[in-house]
């Protein structure tokens, strides 16, 4: 439907019940429509009663108007309120995010309020990291950890001297950690005592012996480093299971 407006009186002068799709204009809709004194209203098929003017604004004649045009009109509804969202309550202030808080999708289109992780917690500031320390993830969960020996050192935390030293450290309590796992102490006080035969001690023997040499190669590696890289090229190659006495 159109209607033609005079543009002063807003009286509606004629009516065209032509469809919106037909997209009529000017003389089209009235053969006498004059564009310095009236205006064209285009109904919107899908809000009867609402019409659309020249300038694309939505306008809804008045009841008056409509009727002495013959026309049904239906007062329009009242807009409905609709409830703020979780981030526009916070920007009004009526709901307020704790320094360690932040605003996270819940999975229904709407958004709730989770704790910040760690890593976003050093990042805010919130918690300060000591320069050899960072933020690890390990089986979905966050932690603080020490950087490791080869970050410290490209990153000029340690001197190349330090490096080496710290790595030292790291490969005697790696040899003593890997040698309790596959032979804990007790089963080595029992050697002592004389309770396994020959055959077991001899074993046990071999394998605290390659762990000795392995450590031993290690601190060789290291006098001999040179740079960072060669540094960090250094592997140990602990045992991994109980040798024969014949190793």
């Amino acid at each position: 439907m159109y209607l033609v407006l005079d543009k002063k009186s807003r009286k509606i002068l004629h009516v065209n019940p032509a469809p919106a799709e037909q997209e009529l204009a000017g003389q089209d809709v009235y053969h006498l429509f004059d564009p310095a004194e009236m205006e064209i209203l285009v109904e919107l098929d899908e809000s009867p009663g609402r019409f659309r003017n020249d300038a694309g604004a939505i306008v809804e004649p008045g009841e008056q108007e409509m009727l002495e045009a013959g026309l049904s009109w239906t007062a329009p509804e009242a807009p409905v309120e609709r409830e703020p969202t979780l981030a526009e309550k916070i920007a009004a202030g009526s709901v307020n995010l704790a320094p360690d808080e932040k605003l996270a999708d819940d999975g229904k289109g709407g958004q709730r309020i989770v704790p910040k992780s760690l890593r976003e917690l050093v990042e805010d500031g919130q918690i300060v990291l000591e320069k050899t320390q960072k933020v690890v993830e390990e089986a979905g969960e966050e932690r603080v950890v020490d950087k490791t020996v080869d970050e410290q050192l490209s990153e000029g935390l340690l001197t190349l001297e330090e490096a080496k030293a710290r790595r030292r450290e790291e490969f005697s309590r790696q040899a003593l950690l890997s040698r309790h796992e596959i032979l804990p102490d007790y089963k080595l006080q029992n050697a002592a005592l004389g309770i396994y035969d020959e055959e077991t001690v001899a074993r046990f023997r071999a394998t605290v012996q390659a762990f000795r040499a392995e450590v031993h190669r290690l601190e060789q590696r290291l006098d001999a480093v040179k740079s960072a890289s060669e540094l960090q090229k250094i592997r140990a190659k602990f045992p991994d299971r109980i040798l024969s006495g014949a190793s």
